[in-house]
């Protein structure tokens, strides 16, 4: 299951800012799309569990690296969230750190969504039993 989308836009000697906004909306749009392929995957999951995934983008837009998550709005059945988690640029080597810490950070929430998909996994088989009120089928019809 692919949950992380990378994307490359305008290089650090070639800036094209219509290409890198347009990036931007495909990212948005391809993490939502791969949020929806695994609610297909589960329709008999609990919602309370599915609503604890995320998808993530990384973009290189000219000199900024950006981490980006998008995850269901519990709140809102009908709607994302979307939220940048990091921005750092290249020139700054001091900032190279940033990139690291950027890493680690993506390594560890894919490790907790690692074990989202786990529990997607045993309340759709049914081995954790979910009232059909709290199925992600039922929820978002």
């Amino acid at each position: 299951m692919n949950l992380v989308l990378l994307f490359a836009s305008s290089g650090k000697n070639y800036k094209d800012l219509e290409h890198s906004r347009d990036d931007t909306l495909k990212n948005v749009h391809g993490s939502i799309c791969a949020l929806e392929a695994i609610l297909r995957r589960y329709p008999n999951a609990s919602f309370a569990t599915a609503s604890s995934l995320l998808s993530f983008t990384v973009q290189s837009i000219s000199t900024t690296i950006k981490l980006s998550t998008t995850a269901l709005d519990a709140e809102n059945i009908d709607s994302f969230l979307h939220q940048e988690c990091r921005s750092v640029h290249y020139d700054e080597r001091i900032e190279w750190m940033k990139v690291f810490e950027l890493v680690s950070k993506l390594v560890m929430m894919l490790r907790e969504q690692a074990l989202i998909i786990d529990q997607l996994q045993k309340e759709q088989s049914g081995i954790i039993p979910i009232d059909n009120v709290e199925t992600v089928r039922f929820v978002l019809s």
